[in-house]
C-alpha cells in the first residue's frame, strides 16, 4: 500500500486514497464520490468494512481508521464531463 501521489502527479488509480502505515497497524483515508439518494452512512460503513477486512486479510496490519469523507454527489444523467469535476 502506497499513499497517494503527491500534487502534479497523474496516477489516478490512487487519488482519493491516502495510507499511513506504521509497523503493525495502518489509518486509511478515502475520498469518494457517492450516487444522489444513496444512504451516505450505508454507503461509508459498507466501504469502511471492505477497507478493514482487505487491508487485514492481505497484508495482516490492523487497520485503526478509515476515515471517508464524500467529495461530491453523482446525479443520474449527469455526463462523465460534469461529474469529473475533482482533481
Amino acid at each position: 500500500m502506497h499513499p497517494s501521489p503527491r500534487a502534479g502527479q497523474t496516477d489516478t488509480a490512487s487519488q482519493g486514497v491516502t495510507v499511513k502505515v506504521g509497523e503493525r497497524q495502518a489509518a486509511v483515508d478515502l475520498d469518494i464520490v457517492t450516487y444522489y439518494g444513496q444512504s451516505i452512512v450505508e454507503v461509508s460503513e459498507a466501504i469502511r468494512r471492505n477497507v478493514i477486512e482487505r487491508i487485514e486479510g492481505m497484508v495482516g496490519l490492523q487497520v485503526t481508521e478509515v476515515n471517508i469523507t464524500v467529495d461530491d454527489l453523482y446525479f443520474e444523467g449527469e455526463s462523465e464531463r460534469q461529474k469529473s469535476r475533482v482533481l
